[in-house]
């Protein structure tokens, strides 16, 4: 039974290895996208095939092969989900800020606008 295992794994790691090999010399055929894609959709397709039966190591070799692949065509858009979470943080800390300053605690709303800008958030005051 564990030789299976070992030949499943050895299978579909050539196979990915075949995929991702297609799939770079794609990109680096003037950034061929479909051919790529192609390449990418077989290593779905094994992951569809085997699904549940595949061993742990098969499953983060097949995992860190398609995080790679989808990185590399900007599937995976991780800038913008930290981007969006910065933005959040932000807009938490000046409404915090807004709060001590309705509440007169100027020391400590001046202390946090201070900490915002040493990280390069920019908080200008607005008379009311």
């Amino acid at each position: 039974m564990k030789s299976e295992g070992k030949d499943q794994t050895s299978t579909l790691k050539r196979q990915v290895d075949e995929a991702r090999t297609e799939f770079f010399a794609a990109m680096d055929d003037d950034f061929n996208t479909p051919r790529a894609l192609a390449a990418y959709i077989l290593i779905v397709g094994i992951v569809e095939e085997h699904g549940k039966s595949l061993s742990t190591e098969s499953a983060v070799m097949l995992l860190e092969t398609m995080k790679e692949l989808s990185s590399t065509l900007g599937l995976l858009e991780t800038d913008s989900v930290q981007r969006r979470e910065f933005l959040e943080l932000v807009n938490m800390l000046t409404s915090l800020r807004d709060e001590l300053r309705a509440k007169r605690e100027y020391a400590l709303s001046d202390r946090l606008r201070e900490q915002m800008q040493k990280a390069g958030v920019i908080v200008e005051d607005e008379a009311k």
